[in-house]
Formats: structure tokens, sequence, C-alpha cells
């Protein structure tokens, strides 16, 4: 069984992510995607555009779900200058169209690319094809899939949204 700090299921733009903070920061990350590639859905956001961030002003239209208040207070807590240099620290600089903020190739699949690549880069782990379907609390950390274990697990798998993408 192989051992990593953190494993994250899903492999979306915040299992990205999270893989390239927590690598960052000297963490051995796995990240697990159901699906055949990481970031497929990221590649239909904003019509293929990839509207990247949003107003801060308009949070509560943009935020769904059971806890909406939890998820507005966190979505409000991170800064948006921080949001704006996280980006331009990968590689995708943005730029700003009526309240709108996508990455100035106007290609979402620039946004995938360059999030798995900086994942990889900074020494993530990804496993495509791999649905988690069994997680175990061990020895004060995780296994899951009686493959995989880790200290700490970060659950990203996303939503609902787009069924015909493969997401359930």
């Amino acid at each position: 069984m192989k051992n990593y700090d953190i494993i994250i299921v899903g492999a979306g733009a915040s299992g990205l992510t999270a893989g390239i903070c927590a690598a960052r920061n000297g963490s051995n990350v796995l990240i697990l995607e159901k699906l055949s590639k990481p970031g497929k859905k990221i590649t239909v956001t904003g019509n293929g555009k990839c509207n990247i961030l949003s107003n801060r002003e308009d949070v509560e239209s943009i935020v769904h779900g059971r806890d909406k208040e939890l998820a507005c207070k966190i979505f409000r807590s991170i800064p948006f200058e921080t949001l704006l240099r996280f980006f331009e620290s990968i590689g995708i600089f943005i730029h700003e169209k009526n309240g709108y903020y996508y990455p100035v190739s106007l290609q979402a699949s620039t946004v995938r690319d360059t999030l798995v690549t900086v994942a990889l880069a900074t020494g993530c782990d990804i496993t495509c094809d791999c649905d988690v379907t069994d997680i175990t609390e061990r020895d004060g950390g995780f296994v899951i899939n009686n493959m995989f274990s880790c200290k700490k697990l970060i659950m990203s798998a996303g939503g609902c949204s787009r069924p015909d993408l493969g997401t359930d």
C-alpha cells in the first residue's frame, strides 16, 4: 500500500489547486480522479472560456448547495488579490470583462492544462480512472480503496452539475 501525507479525492479545479498548495508546502500528495482525465469540467466553464474568478460582491448568486452560508463565508475569507497572485504564480494570467475574470487566453483548456502541469511539477501524483468506493479510518489516518493510505484526506469530488461529463 502506497502512503501519502495527503490524498485528494477529485482532480477538478479545487482538487488540483489544493494539491499544488499542499505540495508547495512540502506534503507528499496523491490526487485521485474518477474520470479518465483530470479537470474535465474545467474545460466547459464559461462557455469554454473559463470564468475563473467572480466579482466578490455577488457571491450569494453563484454559491449553491446545502450549506450556502458556510460556503459564502469561506469564499469571502480569501482576499481576491491572493487568488490573483496564486494564478499568476502558476502562469495563469487573468483579465476582467464586465465583472468576469478569464484567463488571457480565453481558453478553459489552458487553465486545466496549467493546473495539471503545475500539480505534476510540484510533485503531486495523479491517478485517473480511480473511483473511490471505500474510505476507512485507520491509525489516525485513512485508507482509500485498500490501495492508498494518508494522514489527511481532502474531499474535492465536485457535484452533479454535469452528469453528461461523467460526474455524479
